[in-house]
């Protein structure tokens, strides 16, 4: 049952708050100026195995059970840091490119931060890619990873998976 609610609660989010609140929540400023250095590198990597593929759109769909237990099991849970308020996944983040973004483009990006597309939520406009990331037991490379994707123009929003952050609001 919580595993349901967790799969569900990004959709209702976007759904309730509306997707301009959560990213005016949810995504920090844009550097200044984007690193065409970081697309051009990943326009130019090797070809991936279907396995790898992103798709044109998010996949409407939740990750499968064995990845979700993986995800959210208390030993890949982060409690926060000095940069993000927890509780998240230290592998998974969410990511949302621009309405424009097409094919090659949304590959290029995930490619750059080596992630696997583990799921979507298929909300207007576009949709959300769950995003896995190989982690060190630390936050480190999620945090580069979401850095990496906010200088990239293809990019709409980039944070962590905030399942467990909407589900277990602060206490005021």
């Amino acid at each position: 049952m919580r595993l349901a609610l967790l799969r569900t609660s990004a959709a209702i989010a976007l759904r309730c708050i509306g997707a301009s609140a959560l990213l005016v929540a949810c995504h920090a400023a844009r550097p200044s100026s984007t690193a065409p250095e970081l697309v051009s590198a990943a326009q130019n990597m090797a070809p991936h195995n279907e396995w790898s593929r992103v798709p044109a759109l998010p996949p409407n769909q939740d990750m499968t059970d064995s990845i979700a237990r993986e995800v959210y099991s208390p030993s890949n849970i982060s409690e926060g840091d000095s940069v993000i308020t927890g509780p998240f996944p230290r592998d998974v983040l969410w990511v949302w490119f621009q309405d424009a973004a097409t094919q090659p483009e949304r590959q290029a990006a995930i490619d750059l931060i080596r992630g696997i597309v583990i799921g979507g939520a298929p909300v207007r406009p576009g949709g959300i890619y769950y995003v896995r990331i190989h982690a060190d037991g630390t936050t480190g490379p999620l945090q580069h990873a979401i850095a990496t994707l906010k200088a990239l123009p293809q990019i709409r929003l980039a944070t962590v998976d905030l399942n467990l952050i909407l589900s277990h609001p602060p206490e005021h």
